[in-house]
């Protein structure tokens, strides 16, 4: 297995579908802190739980993964949080988000699709 796999084949800590994770930390950082005005403490403790959920969740429905790959993907999401945090200007925000969320949702899509079709042999 690769380290990093640029197909969406899982790589052992880096894949396609890690860009949707690090996107995730985009749009927690866009609810949490934006729209719903929380407290930077409380905003990245509930997106790190969310991305501890999801993992879990992924293990639920037999998503098969590296450890490696699974700390890594509950990691991204908290560096894209923090990189918004930090550089992203407060006028771009919600540019930032709208860009976010539509490559959030196609590469999900399309990830999925792949993962599933692929565990079934097609």
């Amino acid at each position: 297995m690769k380290k990093i796999e640029l197909t969406w084949r899982e790589g052992a800590y880096l894949d396609p579908m890690s860009i949707v994770h690090f996107l995730a930390g985009v749009l927690a950082y866009y609810l949490f802190m934006v729209i719903l005005n929380l407290s930077f403490p409380i905003s990245f403790g509930v997106t790190l739980l969310g991305a501890f959920l999801w993992e879990m969740f992924e293990v639920s429905i037999n998503v098969i993964e590296k450890l490696s790959n699974k700390v890594v993907d509950i990691c991204l999401p908290l560096a894209s949080f923090l990189l918004v945090h930090n550089f992203v200007p407060e006028d771009k925000l919600e540019l930032v988000f709208a860009t976010s969320l539509s490559a959030f949702l196609i590469l999900g899509f399309v990830g999925a699709y792949y993962y599933f079709r692929h565990q079934e042999g097609l």
